[in-house]
């Protein structure tokens, strides 16, 4: 009966009023949310633009093509040469570290990583001469006895890369072990240590 019908039907009418609202305000939340999102990441990529504009020598890393560049701030026209794409990550690494201690004043353990940046790098030159991984060989070699076993396999090096490598050893050993007059590098000693670091990569690995 149609006439019955009205009554249901309007009951019916009442129940989904309510539904409709809910999935109104649901809606209306949605859009209130998606809105203050995109608010708050235009924030923060406005904020980060203005840091980069107050401090634009920033670290550039480029890892999936083998190489590696890097500026470092404080430390001027420093540079990452090209380098294998099997040491460019951990040589970034250590190098961003190296940026974090010496503009925070940490000269000592800027220097040490100046050893380990050599290390990893003689390490690759021993693995392209001779196959072999000295680290599972060796794994406590250091940086003489490294050069020493190039020199073995006819690899010779720029005496001035020599001088380079040793003087960072040298410099790398007094920071590290323990002596009656403790090492203390000052900020200059570093730079120049740094500086020795970087050029001994460029000669090493520029093409």
């Amino acid at each position: 009966d149609p006439v019955r019908s009205i009554p249901i039907i309007e009951q019916i009418e009442r129940m989904l009023k309510p539904l409709e609202q809910d999935e109104f305000i649901r809606q209306e939340l949605e859009e209130f949310h998606a809105a203050e999102k995109a608010q708050q990441e235009k924030a923060e990529k406005e904020e980060i633009e203005s840091v980069v504009e107050q401090k634009p020598e920033k670290v550039h890393v480029q890892i999936d093509t083998g190489s590696a560049e890097l500026e470092v701030t404080d430390i001027p026209e420093i540079k990452l040469p090209f380098l294998p794409v099997e040491i460019a990550g951990h040589i970034v690494e250590d190098v961003n570290e190296l940026e974090r201690c010496y503009n925070n004043s940490c000269y000592r353990s800027a220097v040490i990583l100046c050893g380990r940046i050599l290390e990893t790098a003689l390490h690759r030159k021993y693995f392209e001469v001779t196959g072999n991984d000295i680290l599972e060989t060796n794994p406590g070699v250091g940086l003489g006895k490294l050069i020493a076993k190039l020199n073995e396999h006819d690899v010779s090096f720029d005496p001035g890369l020599m001088n380079q490598v040793h003087l960072v050893n040298n410099v790398r050993i007094g920071s590290v072990h323990v002596k009656k007059d403790l090492y203390r590098p000052n900020q200059n000693q570093t730079q120049a240590i740094i500086l020795y670091t970087l050029d001994a990569l460029h000669k090493m690995f520029s093409k």
